[in-house]
């Protein structure tokens, strides 16, 4: 592990991802072309030396070496040891959790008040703090946006379907849908940078969703993923990436719900009295079809 990986206190420079996310923007272009392979297709680096990435961008040798050293190495090895070590620890750990779990001894009757502590734990402000700049800048984006759209698949999708539900009733921009549709290419084909859609997707991660991830990003479009790691597939495709690990010892959408809730809930308050207007909306229409069962 590197001096870089072990510097205390800096939590954000563990991340390798983060942090060449963060100094995006000062690259040259020649580093610019490393740092989108390492983001874009890690699984494919890891196998690299510095000269095949040298020849697979057109850089030279010594642009990779100095990218490593750049970002904190003290050299590529170092930088693809951590790659690697990174890399196998993140494909491996849900499945590891998934297995364990089924395997547990754990008393049934502890299970409940186990989940509820560990649920807490998941949520811990801490993980979350760090990304407040990112959210205010998608909250933002979301209020000038002409259309709103949310995209998942398979178990991802609770959190989509969740998400524009809600959204829909405070603005009549609001588009969801699974990104395995057989229309989604129709759904998304008038995209303009206008626009803002955001990706949920989580371990291991759906190809249609990463697929459409990419197609808005070329429609040049705001994209937002909500995603569990840097490592995520649509990580760099995406504007702004809104992390939401799971901690937990079990396959787990706390988090994610708990990021899309904060989402609904600072859009409705940034737009006003018009999300008022067309809740009210929404709701009269509800009452006078009877919708609700009624109480005795």
């Amino acid at each position: 592990m590197s001096e870089f990986q072990r510097r205390p206190g800096e939590e954000e420079e563990k991340n390798i991802f983060q942090r060449i996310r963060k100094r995006l923007p000062s690259f040259s272009p020649a580093q610019k072309k490393v740092a989108e392979l390492i983001l874009n297709s890690c699984s494919e680096v890891v196998k690299m030396s510095s000269h095949t990435m040298a020849k697979e961008l057109g850089v030279s040798p010594s642009t990779v070496v100095r990218f490593a050293t750049e970002i904190g190495y003290s050299g590529f090895r170092d930088m693809l040891s951590d790659l690697q070590t990174t890399v196998f620890i993140f494909s491996q750990a849900p499945m590891k959790k998934m297995r364990d779990s089924i395997s547990e001894n754990e008393p049934l009757e502890n299970i409940l008040q186990k989940v509820i502590s560990q649920g807490v734990e998941n949520l811990s402000f801490r993980k979350f703090a760090s990304q407040n700049g990112a959210f205010m800048k998608v909250v933002g984006t979301m209020v000038r946006a002409e259309k709103i759209f949310l995209l998942g698949a398979r178990s991802s999708y609770c959190v989509v379907q969740y998400g524009g539900f809600s959204l829909s009733n405070v603005a009549k921009n609001v588009h969801y849908f699974s990104s395995s549709s057989e229309v989604r290419y129709e759904r998304l084909n008038e995209l303009t940078e206008k626009d803002i859609v955001f990706s949920v997707s989580f371990h291991r991660y759906y190809k249609d969703t990463v697929d459409m991830t990419v197609f808005a990003k070329k429609k040049r479009a705001f994209v937002v993923g909500i995603t569990d790691s840097m490592l995520s597939p649509i990580a760099g495709y995406c504007d702004e990436v809104l992390l939401a690990p799971n901690t937990a010892p079990y396959s787990s959408y706390l988090p994610a719900m708990a990021t899309m809730e904060a989402i609904i809930l600072a859009f409705t308050r940034a737009r006003g009295k018009d999300a008022k207007t067309v809740l009210d909306e929404r709701m009269d229409l509800l009452l006078k079809n009877n919708v609700y069962a009624e109480l005795e």
